[in-house]
């Protein structure tokens, strides 16, 4: 069976990228669709950050069992895209062996993204939609510098912001890649 492999990438793997992870997983629900996370700095098998977890169950995703995977452990040279929050959260991601036609940030992906017809199957319309969008940035920059900063140590609202602008960015993402259907979650 194919599958469409994504990999969201963050610095420590607690907050962003397993809450993003969590999302996606949710809104390709009954996809060929294999989805994980990992972050740039080495911590390996540590817990979510308490607010993410939090901040995730208000969004109807648990992430509290969830453990962080240092980038170094995945192989990213197969994955179908890789994204990250942060332009060096992609740099490494690079550096790592994702193929750096298939490595956006999040914001800058969503943006690239363009009317699909939705026709085919999903993990060929993904990878299509994917080829597109790495196209348009070598044809017209997108322009966008726009990240979501790291919330470890801040406030609870801003941890909750947080994960709400990944929601939306993630929401947009699925049903540009998936079609509509993505929006079941």
């Amino acid at each position: 069976m194919d599958v469409f492999e994504l990999v969201f990438v963050c610095t420590g793997n607690r907050a962003r990228s397993p809450l993003a992870e969590a999302l996606f997983r949710r809104y390709s629900k009954g996809m060929n669709v294999r989805v994980r996370s990992a972050g740039t700095v080495g911590l390996d098998r540590l817990p979510p950050l308490p607010g993410a977890v939090k901040a995730g169950r208000a969004l109807d995703v648990d992430i509290a069992r969830h453990r962080t995977r240092p980038l170094a452990d995945l192989d990213l040279g197969s994955a179908d895209l890789v994204l990250g929050f942060e332009p060096f959260h992609v740099e490494a991601a690079i550096e790592a062996g994702a193929p750096p036609e298939r490595a956006f940030l999040i914001g800058e992906l969503v943006a690239l993204l363009g009317p699909d017809e939705h026709r085919g199957e999903v993990v060929r319309r993904a990878r299509d939609a994917v080829a597109r969008a790495h196209r348009r940035r070598l044809l017209v920059p997108s322009g966008t510098t726009a990240t979501i900063a790291d919330p470890l140590g801040k406030s609870r609202s801003v941890m909750q912001a947080t994960a709400k602008e990944i929601d939306d960015l993630v929401h947009r993402l699925a049903l540009a890649l998936l079609c509509e259907d993505a929006a079941r979650g």
